[in-house]
């Protein structure tokens, strides 16, 4: 009975009035997550969402689609996971909306294709784009960290249809890790053919945000 009646306690206080989500120390907003925010009032919107909803003193993280390459329409890239072969290809890229579409297609091993399981299209922000969407947001200062792709393991143009699978880039033989280490963007760059890129929003105690201010005086 009074396990009974501990859980009728516990329950009954489980009302809508009285939960409340927890603040949190990070959000890691992964995998392009903010491109499928076609309209920048969306992201905006999220963004100021995620401030609320963070700690004092935690950080935002985001990656944008990031690369010359991103414009390139037929780019291709497969690999050979054994029980089928993955194809990732990039149909096109609309410069009217900065968004490129992007499909998923697997070849079995009896030769069968199955073509476009998944496509979606995400819109292309620069880095700069989402930094300064970020502060707009009021984050208190936000930056920008990249890791340039090597040469081995970059995009390709491949024919799915009738490509050779031996051929095909595998995680075995892509020469280890694509990507180098990630170092701060503070200095003009040229835009590389492939990049990975973190932007990085910091929200800071009132008693931090003050100093910023005056020191920024």
């Amino acid at each position: 009975m009074n396990v009974h009646s501990n859980d009728a306690e516990v329950h009954g206080s489980c009302t809508s009035a009285n939960l409340a989500v927890l603040l949190v120390d990070v959000i890691a907003s992964f995998n392009y997550a903010m491109c499928c925010f076609h309209k920048r009032s969306d992201l905006i919107k999220y963004l100021k969402h995620s401030i609320s909803n963070l700690n004092n003193f935690s950080l935002l993280f985001c990656n944008p689609l990031g690369g010359l390459e991103i414009v390139n329409p037929g780019a291709s890239h497969a690999r050979n996971v054994g029980a089928f072969s993955y194809y990732f290809c990039q149909d096109n890229y609309d410069l009217l909306r900065n968004a490129i579409r992007f499909s998923l297609s697997f070849r079995m091993q009896d030769g069968s294709m199955l073509k476009d399981c998944f496509a979606y299209r995400l819109r292309a922000y620069s880095v700069c784009e989402l930094k300064e969407a970020v502060l707009e947001s009021r984050f208190d200062c936000a930056s920008i960290w990249i890791s340039k792709k090597n040469e081995v393991g970059s995009f390709r143009d491949t024919d799915y249809e009738s490509s050779d699978d031996s051929n095909s880039e595998t995680d075995a033989n892509s020469g280890g890790n694509e990507f180098g280490p990630f170092t701060e963007l503070v200095a003009p760059t040229e835009v590389p053919q492939s990049f990975n890129t973190y932007v990085v929003g910091v929200k800071l105690p009132e008693s931090k945000q003050k100093r910023i201010f005056l020191f920024k005086r």
